[in-house]
């Protein structure tokens, strides 16, 4: 077995030193670089790398979920992670890998209950997670914003304005997680009090927020356990 060397009481860099790295990978990848229409690879093959995404689903129920997909370009966005990420593969990035979620659609937040009881909101689906650039979550994200306003009858306007906001809530988040210690990160989180905060009085808002508030309360980790396992009378046999 190999063994890695362990350095203890030697300090990272600081907050200062890190925004300066941050801001040099800008001369390995522009942020313009971003505003361009750019497939990672030349061709490519829809249906065929969709039929490739269903090698391992259960081939009964692909009908249903081909025909959601039919629903709306946004239902069919929502379907094709693995497409989006065949065309961001050779797209400009600036290097920054992460713990991707790999399908971080606006559909993918939600409400849920905590191991400590508390209501919270964040990011819900996690089957798709992977290694990747940081832009792939924040572009498929901003995206998501575009196309379900289209589908919802919004103009363009409030669509770019939408994709706009996200991607600032974002960029402010980013900034203040810079600055906050590792304890502070761990324990981060969006509670249904800072959503009321947000609702800032609207009425139909609010409301829409205490019928969340209440389904999310059956979502924890036991519905989960209930729904991955069966199950199964003991053996009356002793081995």
């Amino acid at each position: 077995m190999t063994r890695h060397p362990i350095s203890y009481g030697v300090a990272g860099p600081g907050r200062t030193e890190r925004r300066a790295q941050g801001k040099k990978l800008r001369d390995k990848c522009s942020r313009a670089e971003h505003r361009r229409t750019i497939l990672g690879k030349d061709k490519r093959d829809p249906v065929a790398l969709i039929e490739q995404s269903n090698q391992d689903r259960w081939e009964h129920l692909l009908p249903v979920r081909h025909g959601r997909m039919l629903e709306s370009p946004f239902a069919f966005f929502r379907g094709t992670a693995l497409l989006q990420a065949h065309d961001l593969a050779g797209a400009p990035s600036s290097g920054i890998e992460v713990h991707a979620c790999g399908d971080c659609h606006l559909m993918n937040f939600g409400g849920f209950a905590t191991p400590e009881r508390n209501l919270t909101f964040d990011i819900n689906d996690f089957d798709e997670t992977f290694p990747a650039p940081f832009e792939w979550d924040l572009k498929r994200l901003a995206a998501s914003f575009v196309l379900a306003g289209r589908w919802r009858g919004f103009n363009s306007g409030d669509c770019r304005q939408a994709a706009e906001r996200a991607v600032r809530a974002y960029q402010r988040h980013i900034l203040k997680s810079a600055e906050a210690h590792n304890l502070e990160l761990w324990y981060d989180q969006i509670s249904f009090d800072d959503l009321r905060e947000l609702a800032d009085n609207d009425k139909e808002v609010a409301a829409r927020l205490e019928t969340v508030a209440k389904r999310a309360k059956g979502r924890n980790s036991h519905q989960v356990f209930e729904k991955l396992t069966v199950s199964k009378k003991p053996s009356s046999a002793i081995d």
